[in-house]
């Protein structure tokens, strides 16, 4: 989140997820499907990191207009 801070100024909303790649019955990664098939994001930035942590960990969101 500090990172998402200092270098991404314009963003609404952060989603949270962390597990699996194989379960797709995330929370936030439905939430962020749902709004990427309702066409109220125009912005995706993710942070993958190693160590065994997949999956959508930060995902900020920028609604559309």
């Amino acid at each position: 989140m500090k990172y998402l801070e200092e270098n991404v100024k314009d963003y609404d909303q952060v989603i949270t997820d962390v597990g699996s790649g194989l379960n797709v019955k995330r929370k936030g990664f439905l939430k962020l499907l749902r709004m990427i098939l309702n066409n109220e994001i125009s912005k995706v930035i993710t942070l993958l990191t190693g160590g065994g942590v997949t999956g959508f960990p930060a995902t900020p969101v920028k609604p559309k207009g």
